[in-house]
């Protein structure tokens, strides 16, 4: 007999797109996917033996996962274009507004996503990925604001002031153009 955390009996979508432990971003996920035309559907799967846990999956069929594969491709590289490009294209307000928009989005999704944890004056939100994790740093400062990345084993800690937490996460007043990725 094998134990497992999660069963894994057949889902209606096939593979996770993603993984969740609450339900918000799961919702979040499934909401935009759909507006993006694709068929996305959450589910919550009952894990663990002496300490149950839920699990919010985000499941899309088979059959558009490639194009939403290469959709979300583009749009990570032209995000972490527009965070790293030092280059001036077009005037100078409008490209910042962009810059600070994406930052805000990014810093949007990750504490959706991230389990923030605030201590000691500070937020933190720790990532697998320590691109990932330059990238948001890179994004608090555009918008303003300090954050280090802090090595741990295993992750990578992004910190940044409580005070701060306003300014990263004000809805952006220029929205992304539809075009763009």
């Amino acid at each position: 007999m094998q134990l497992t955390a999660v069963p894994r009996e057949p889902s209606t979508g096939g593979e996770p797109l993603a993984e969740f432990g609450s339900p918000q971003p799961a919702a979040r996920l499934t909401l935009l996917l759909t507006g993006l035309g694709f068929t996305a559907v959450a589910e919550t799967r009952v894990g663990g033996v002496a300490r149950q846990y839920e699990l919010q999956r985000v499941l899309v069929p088979e059959a558009e996962r490639a194009q939403l594969n290469r959709r979300m491709t583009v749009a990570w590289q032209w995000g972490r274009q527009q965070l790293l490009d030092t280059e001036t294209r077009g005037s100078l307000a409008s490209v910042h507004s962009r810059r600070v928009a994406v930052a805000r989005y990014a810093w949007q999704a990750v504490l959706l996503a991230g389990a923030p944890r605030r201590r000691a004056g500070e937020l933190r939100v720790k990532l697998g990925d320590p691109e990932t994790a330059d990238l948001l740093v890179r994004g608090a400062r555009i918008i303003g604001v300090t954050g280090e990345v802090i090595r741990r084993q295993g992750c990578f800690v992004v910190a940044v002031a409580n005070a701060a937490v306003p300014l990263l996460t004000t809805a952006p007043t220029t929205r992304v153009p539809a075009g763009a990725f």
